[in-house]
C-alpha cells in the first residue's frame, strides 16, 4: 500500500469525525459558521473520494511522477486536520 494513500486514508477518517462534530455542533447552535464548516468538510471529503478515485484507477499512469508530490499534499493536510480536530476537542 502506498504512503500517500495511507495518509489519504486518514485525513478521510479524520474529515469523518469533523463532519459528525459539525454537524451535531450545527444541529444544537444552529450557527451559521457551523453550516459553512458541515459545507466545506463536505467539499474537502468528495476531494477525497475523488483522490481515491485517482490512485485505484490512474495508479499505472501516474505513480513514479506524482507520488512525491501528493505525499507532500496529504501530509500537510493531515497535519492541519490533527490540528483542526485538537482544537475542537479542548
Amino acid at each position: 500500500m502506498d504512503l500517500s494513500l495511507i495518509i489519504t486514508i486518514l485525513n478521510t477518517v479524520i474529515l469523518t469525525f469533523l463532519l459528525i462534530i459539525s454537524y451535531k455542533n450545527y444541529m444544537k447552535i444552529r450557527a451559521q459558521f457551523n453550516l459553512a464548516m458541515l459545507l466545506f468538510i463536505t467539499i474537502l471529503l468528495i476531494q477525497k473520494i475523488y483522490t481515491f478515485y485517482f490512485y485505484f484507477v490512474m495508479v499505472s499512469h501516474y505513480a513514479d511522477l506524482m507520488g512525491r508530490f501528493t505525499i507532500v499534499i496529504e501530509l500537510l493536510q493531515l497535519i492541519a486536520f490533527s490540528v483542526y480536530l485538537k482544537i475542537i476537542f479542548s
